[in-house]
């Protein structure tokens, strides 16, 4: 269940999709069982899901090196993951001795630890690819799920703040909803009562900020994020926002995602 380097196979009515299985010794329909469930969904003959899905599948994306290399350089300075040499403290007691409250919290430490280091190699395994895909599949209620493993953009804040789309999207300087949204989702991910802000007062809050997003480097707004890892992509794409906005061009180039909604509504994406 990794990532695909090539477009996954379109679902249709006579055909299945997603990933490149032989559809008789092991398949994938596109509505996920629910063994709780006495019917399944169905679909009707003349219905947009397919189209939903295979779109949504068919987006390529590819790893943020920027934010994989600044990781893997900075994590003693600003603890983004779990050192992997680092043993948990529980682990220096007998397992005879530890208490149900110590297994449970070692329990946790290694499932975070296991999670993280499987992103972490996945997007080393997949830096230089320049285009891969996800593919997803719906559940009963027409929600849409990605089917990769770990590497995916309803996963962690670390999985999340490693993709990047594969292709680039121009944007005007002049275009102030798109740089309204960009603004607003930077504050959002700082987090600490902000997200709940007007759009005018987060808007004012970056610009008051600027500096310290810019040179994000210092630390004195990255070691307060409530997202840490995802405010770091957001500032690195700032920077390279105003890097434009001071050259003669009337527009730049991005590949960032911006979050507006993670419901996985699948009307709402259709």
């Amino acid at each position: 269940k990794l990532p695909m380097l090539c477009k996954p196979k379109l679902y249709s009515e006579n055909s299945l999709g997603g990933y490149l299985l032989n559809d008789i010794n092991y398949d994938l329909p596109m509505i996920i069982h629910n063994s709780e469930l006495k019917h399944q969904s169905t679909i009707n003959r003349i219905n947009t899901v397919f189209d939903l899905v295979n779109k949504v599948s068919h987006v390529g994306f590819k790893i943020n090196k920027e934010v994989l290399e600044y990781i893997l350089r900075n994590n003693n300075r600003f603890n983004f993951v779990i050192d992997p040499e680092i043993k948990h403290y529980v682990e220096n007691i007998p397992e005879s001795k530890r208490s149900s409250k110590e297994k449970k919290e070692l329990e946790s430490y290694n499932s975070i630890k296991y999670i993280e280091g499987h992103i972490i190699r996945s997007a080393i395994i997949y830096r230089d690819v320049e285009e891969f895909f996800i593919p997803v599949r719906i559940d009963n209620r027409g929600r849409l799920y990605a089917q990769t493993n770990f590497l995916n953009y309803q996963y962690t804040e670390l999985a999340k703040a490693l993709l990047l789309f594969s292709k680039s999207e121009r944007i005007e300087k002049t275009d102030e909803t798109a740089i309204t949204f960009f603004k607003s989702y930077g504050a959002n991910l700082f987090g600490l009562g902000l997200e709940k802000e007007s759009i005018v007062n987060k808007l004012e809050w970056v610009k008051i900020n600027e500096d310290n997003i810019i040179n994000y480097d210092n630390g004195i707004l990255l070691n307060q994020a409530e997202n840490k890892i995802l405010f770091l992509a957001f500032c690195i794409e700032y920077k390279n926002y105003m890097k434009n906005l001071n050259n003669e061009n009337s527009y730049w180039y991005s590949q960032f995602p911006i979050q507006v909604d993670a419901t996985c509504n699948g009307y709402q994406h259709l």
